[in-house]
C-alpha cells in the first residue's frame, strides 16, 4: 500500500455516499429512493422501519433547515454496477 488515494476509491465509495447525503439533504422522495434497495431499512431508538415508513422532511421542515441532532451509518451494496444503500443507522447525538 503507497499511502496515497486511489483514484477508484472516489468512484466507487465517495461519490455515492455524498450524493445519497445531497439526496438527503434535497428532501426529494423520489431522488432518495433512487439510492435505496427495495430491502433498505432503518434502524433508530425506537426500532426498525422499512423504506415505505421513511419520512421525507429529514433536512428541511416549512423551508427551514435544521442541522444534524444525529449521527448516522449507512451500508451500501454494489449492483450492476451501482451503489444502492441497504441499511441506515441513527444513533442520537449526545448532548453539550
Amino acid at each position: 500500500m503507497s499511502g496515497k488515494p486511489d483514484p477508484r476509491d472516489e468512484l466507487q465509495l465517495v461519490r455515492p455516499a455524498k450524493s445519497w447525503a445531497e439526496a438527503i439533504v434535497s428532501d426529494d422522495p423520489a431522488r432518495i429512493a433512487g439510492f435505496m434497495a427495495d430491502e433498505w431499512v432503518i434502524v433508530s431508538a425506537p426500532g426498525i422501519d422499512p423504506r415505505e415508513k421513511f419520512p421525507t422532511n429529514t433536512a428541511h421542515y416549512k423551508g427551514e433547515r435544521y442541522d444534524a441532532d444525529e449521527w448516522t451509518t449507512d451500508v451500501f451494496v454494489r449492483r450492476q454496477e451501482r451503489r444502492l444503500c441497504v441499511l441506515s443507522h441513527i444513533t442520537p447525538a449526545a448532548p453539550d
